[in-house]
This record gives C-alpha cells, structure tokens and sequence, in this order.
C-alpha cells in the first residue's frame, strides 16, 4: 500500500465523522442602475458542503483576575480543496440549529482535511 493510498483512506475516514453541512458567502459589491450605488450582495461561493465543527473550551488565565472569563473556540473541519477566503461567512447547519460564523485564521491544511478556526460572525458591513 502506497501513501497516497493510506490519505484517501484516511480522508474517507474523516469524512466519514462529518455531520454537519455549511454554505460559504462572499461580500461583493454591485452597482444599482436605479440608484447609481454600489450596494453589497450576499453570494453563495458554494452550498451545503459535509463539514464538522468542533468545540473546545479555553480557561480563563489568570484565576485571581475576576474579568477574566473562558472563552470557546470553534473549528471547522472540511475538505481540504475548498477555499475559504477570510471575510467570507460560513453558514453552518449544526444538530438543527444554524450559525453564522467567519474565518479568524489561517487554515491549517492536510492531505484528509483542512482545519478553520471560526469566529462568530457580527454582522455584514
């Protein structure tokens, strides 16, 4: 068995663990005829794509420091062959509930998937 045998394998595997199914929009602007502005637009990149979120809790640093609260961190795992730019918001269906998130990181990417730190997403601008 060659290596490239043992990543399909793995990346099935992985894929496999994905329960979850997300929509990747971009912020694009569009110039009205009507009113001669540019409005921004909400478009679809891609849609209903297998994916996985993952959940971790960070405590808070310093004990003796009552502002100092835990914080979550949100990971998203997906194929590894789609690009999701920073700025774009990821729109995730999650055991029946749906959130919108936006990428914070640079993706770490692997053979069997690639891993995005989310954070939740504000607003359009």
């Amino acid at each position: 068995m060659n290596i490239e045998s043992v990543r399909r394998i793995m990346r099935n595997k992985i894929e496999q663990t994905y329960e979850d199914s997300c929509s990747v929009y971009e912020q694009i602007n569009v110039f009205d005829e009507k009113t001669k502005v540019k409005k921004g637009k909400r478009v679809a990149i891609f849609e209903d794509e297998p994916c996985r979120l993952s959940f971790s809790r960070l405590e808070a640093g310093e004990k003796a420091d009552p502002a100092s609260v835990p914080s979550q961190t949100v990971k998203l795992f997906i194929n590894p062959d789609i690009d999701i730019k920073t700025g774009c918001v990821i729109e995730i269906m999650h055991k029946g509930r749906t959130y919108e998130y936006e990428r914070s990181g640079q993706p770490a990417v692997y053979s069997s998937h690639q891993e995005i730190v989310l954070k939740l997403c504000e607003r359009w601008s």
